[in-house]
């Protein structure tokens, strides 16, 4: 007499997919005898990272190797995010913040400092603008390569010699290349001579225009004038009168 007995096993499907299936591959699929382990891998493609496995959309491992006994039967979705690479380079006279690599749908903020005696002036991409702020923020959807655009300054100042001789105008910061207008005038009793630079006469007209290329310290010269008036009383003239420079030589006459 014989008894034979029929043994069964319990077998599981396990289903891996991708997702989006462009962001990477997955590898683990097939049917388990129940209590075998199961051992699920997602690699994400160039260009995207992976997130997460879900289950029924709930989260149930952030591990790109995933393992489980199998105990029924599964369907699992491997998620990937895009990224994208931010790349934020400076011109000469300054420097950058915020290059890096950004998950799709997130926030990108770069930000531009200008070193001493630089201005920031813009960000531009490709040579076109795309914003006046030093802090740029946009949402991470593409590769993008910026630039951050900055500008020489200069100080021109100038003064008045003597103070009292006149005033002046035209002192400031002003961009590299840009035009400069400096003036003086005279106050009653004072003459404009000419505007000098370290002892150098530059200029003998008040108004005085050059382009910004570096720092200048101007200074506009004044002289005293005094009003000499010579009048002759019955039998006589004079000559002589008139308006003279401090220290100059003047000379009447008187005829009968």
């Amino acid at each position: 007499d014989r008894t034979l007995v029929a043994n069964f096993i319990q077998k599981f499907t396990i289903t891996a997919t991708a997702n989006p299936s462009i962001g990477g591959s997955v590898s683990g699929s097939g049917i388990y005898d129940a209590g075998t382990a199961v051992a699920l891998n997602a690699t994400p493609t160039s260009g995207y990272a992976f997130l997460n496995w879900t289950e029924g959309g709930a989260v149930v491992s952030t591990s790109t190797a995933y393992s489980f006994t199998a105990d029924r039967d599964r369907t699992l979705v491997a998620n990937f995010i895009q990224k994208f690479t931010i790349t934020a380079t400076a011109s000469t006279g300054g420097t950058d913040t915020g290059s890096g690599v950004y998950d799709a749908g997130s926030s990108v903020a770069l930000t531009a400092t200008p070193a001493s005696g630089y201005a920031f002036v813009n960000w531009t991409e490709g040579g076109t603008v795309v914003s006046t702020s030093s802090s740029y923020s946009f949402t991470a959807d593409k590769d993008r390569t910026l630039v951050a655009i900055f500008i020489q300054r200069f100080t021109i100042t100038v003064t008045a010699n003597p103070s009292i001789g006149g005033s002046v105008s035209g002192s400031g910061i002003y961009d590299a290349g840009t035009a400069v207008i400096v003036t003086a005038t005279s106050a009653s009793g004072y003459a404009f001579v000419n505007w000098t630079e370290g002892g150098t006469v530059v200029s003998t007209s008040s108004t005085y225009s050059f382009t910004a290329d570096k720092d200048r310290n101007l200074q506009a010269n004044f002289i005293q004038r005094f009003t000499i008036s010579a009048t002759a009383s019955t039998g006589g003239t004079t000559t002589g009168s008139g308006v003279y420079d401090a220290g100059s030589s003047v000379a009447l006459t008187a005829t009968p």
